[in-house]
């Protein structure tokens, strides 16, 4: 099957705040969305000595999507390029599986004590597949 062609990525815009019911026990957030993806950003209550910021992801398509660097530049566009995140696989009796979308967790201001500690980008690695960065060269 074709693959199709994405659209060309644009920045995020802020489109307003959704509030959910309190059933859900979800803050409110703030809604961002740009040619792909549409992103509710949470700050839930949190100690000021480990703040956290909660992004949902989702594609508009409603496509699934498992695109690591696209999720890395979700995260630097909106939060920074130095603000670490991760993706939590719950324990089952914590599961939310309702619809394609991805929560990325996000601590600023912290470096997270797990994870590599040099910075290794390269997309021309002998032997490896691996897609061109599409980033404008940013992260060279």
């Amino acid at each position: 099957m074709p693959q199709r062609k994405e659209p060309a990525w644009t920045p995020f815009e802020r489109l307003g705040q959704v509030s959910v019911g309190p059933e859900l026990c979800l803050p409110e957030g703030t809604i961002y969305r740009n040619s792909r993806y549409q992103v509710v950003m949470r700050r839930p209550d949190s100690p000021p000595s480990a703040p956290l910021v909660w992004l949902s992801i989702k594609r508009i398509d409603n496509r699934p999507c498992r695109d690591w660097r696209e999720f890395q530049r979700i995260k630097n566009e909106l939060l920074g390029p130095e603000v670490e995140a991760v993706e939590l696989n719950p324990a089952e009796s914590r599961r939310v599986d309702a619809a394609n979308q991805y929560q990325l967790r996000a601590f600023p201001g912290r470096l997270l004590p797990f994870g590599f500690r040099e910075r290794v980008v390269d997309d021309t690695i002998q032997g490896v597949t691996q897609r061109r960065c599409e980033d404008d060269g940013k992260l060279r």
